[in-house]
């Protein structure tokens, strides 16, 4: 019965090694002898299964930047564990990908071993360049506008501030970023001094455009 429910649990393994959607290589943990690898970094990566096995981690070329020796494979063992949120590898076919790298060393049987997942952040990483390229490209257009903008997100907290905001609020982009609007953006009505309603509750609650009345004034952050 032991011996059918070590079975049952070897095949279960092997049935999520080789269906993994991230590549996972098993390392010896003494040797640093590459044990065994998934069809999914295979397949990645472009290399046969043959060019894996055997090899010492560090023999191979595009692991360099994480196991370029022997030296750093024993680093890695002795921690135990190792995180690398974004590292470059390279495929046979010399394409650059980005991927997370996150290694545990653990008893199998009698020995230890290692393994190493590397999960291809290529897509997620790309995508993030581009919200960045794109929220600079904003941030120079609303610089160069002669109007304040602020804009905020969903919750109302300030996320972007142009120049002319910031002199009329009297506060900077990086002093406002993340706060409420309400505590920057401080307007009331010059007649009543009393404050006006948060226009941006407003537009978040109708989603239509909203005018503030006439005799509104901004009170800056030195009270002027």
């Amino acid at each position: 019965m032991a011996q059918d429910a070590l079975r049952a649990s070897e095949l279960k393994y092997r049935r999520l090694f080789e269906a993994a959607k991230d590549g996972i290589i098993i390392l010896d943990a003494e040797t640093g002898k590459i044990v065994d690898v998934n069809p999914f970094l295979i397949n990645l990566l472009g290399y046969s299964h043959e060019e894996f096995i055997s090899k010492k981690i560090w023999e191979i070329g595009f692991f360099s930047d994480i196991i370029s020796n022997k030296e750093n494979f024993l680093e890695l063992k002795e921690k135990r564990y190792i995180r690398y949120e974004d590292l470059p590898l390279k495929t046979v076919d010399g394409r650059r990908i980005d991927v997370e790298f996150v290694s545990n060393v653990y008893q199998e049987g009698a020995h230890y071993v290692i393994q190493c997942n590397i999960r291809d952040i290529t897509d997620r990483k790309r995508a993030a360049d581009t919200i960045a390229a794109e929220r600079e490209r904003l941030a120079v257009t609303l610089r160069s506008i002669g109007d304040g903008v602020i804009t905020t997100d969903t919750k109302g907290n300030i996320d972007i501030m142009n120049n002319v905001a910031e002199e009329l609020c009297g506060w900077s982009h990086n002093e406002a970023h993340g706060k409420p609007l309400t505590s920057v953006f401080n307007i009331i009505n010059e007649n009543t001094r009393k404050p006006h309603e948060n226009p941006v509750d407003k537009v978040l609650a109708t989603g239509e455009i909203i005018e503030l009345a006439n005799h509104t004034v901004i009170i800056s952050k030195d009270g002027v």
